[in-house]
């Protein structure tokens, strides 16, 4: 799901029942959601305001570059109506593949919280938090499939800390040995 360019709300209450569905669709096996975090540049939304629905926090950094965009302001997200809802979805047994793992496309690692949004720390807490241990709780994966492209390589010792089993390549067509469930 690519919110900024589909235009959809994290936020909305509509999204808690989506990931309660997808939580038991497939008689009562999860339908992975691949769910894009961070910023969007390959496919731009027709209104520019929308490209924060990909953000999963909201930082002072966040709040002074959006000062500066006047009529232009993106919207700013609901952050807890959105951490609400995606718990909501995991609580019943959703599985969400965290796109990218939220790290900025263009900013090196020194820089990624002042020069592009970075929701790399809030998708290693849901990580930890819904790792598959617990029978009544969905899962989180971390996508890296984006780790090929050189702009990335700054953030590797990052992704060397987050646990092995959730980081998964959800690439359109996954490698056999992926650990990302099969959809």
């Amino acid at each position: 799901m690519l919110c900024s360019a589909q235009q959809i709300n994290l936020a909305d209450e509509r999204i808690r029942e989506c990931l309660k569905f997808l939580a038991t669709c497939r008689g009562g096996k999860p339908l992975p959601l691949l769910l894009h975090v961070g910023g969007e540049y390959a496919i731009p939304s027709s209104d520019s305001r929308t490209f924060s629905y990909d953000f999963l926090s909201w930082t002072f950094w966040d709040k002074l570059g959006n000062l500066f965009r006047g009529k232009k302001a993106w919207y700013r997200p609901e952050i807890d109506s959105i951490h609400r809802n995606l718990r909501a979805g995991l609580d019943e047994g959703a599985v969400i593949i965290f796109a990218h793992c939220g790290l900025p496309y263009f900013a090196p690692n020194i820089f990624k919280r002042i020069l592009e949004h970075s929701d790399f720390d809030t998708i290693s807490a849901y990580l930890k938090d819904y790792d598959g241990t617990s029978a009544t709780k969905g899962r989180c994966f971390a996508d890296i499939s984006a780790f090929v492209t050189p702009f990335r390589m700054s953030y590797f010792p990052d992704i060397r800390k987050l646990p092995k089993d959730p980081c998964c390549s959800a690439a359109i067509i996954p490698p056999r040995h992926s650990s990302c469930p099969p959809i």
